[in-house]
């Protein structure tokens, strides 16, 4: 039984696989996005957008910190949605 040699990670020929899955990944996400906000309110993106790095990350243990930024998010969205907290009209001051 051989070990076949495993390929260098830095090596430059990963470079146009990188870049590729790069564009390939933030177009795709652009475009899915830019339809996704013509089909809802701006409240709804926002709010699928404010709670999606909790949704990333289910499955994993969270470190306190972590813990608390979620529960901040979930709590503030709840909040939004609920009608407790209006969103400030163009040109309005926050006093």
């Amino acid at each position: 039984m051989s070990l076949q040699s495993q390929p260098d990670k830095k090596s430059p020929l990963h470079w146009p696989t990188a870049i590729g899955l790069g564009l390939v990944g933030t177009t795709v996400y652009q475009a899915f996005f830019i339809y996704g906000i013509n089909r809802t309110l701006a409240g709804n993106a926002s709010l699928m957008l404010a709670t999606a790095p909790i949704i990333t990350t289910l499955g994993e243990v969270p470190t306190p910190l972590q813990a608390v930024g979620a529960g901040g998010v979930i709590a503030g969205s709840l909040l939004v949605r609920a009608g407790k907290i209006e969103p400030r009209k163009p040109g309005e001051s926050g006093r």
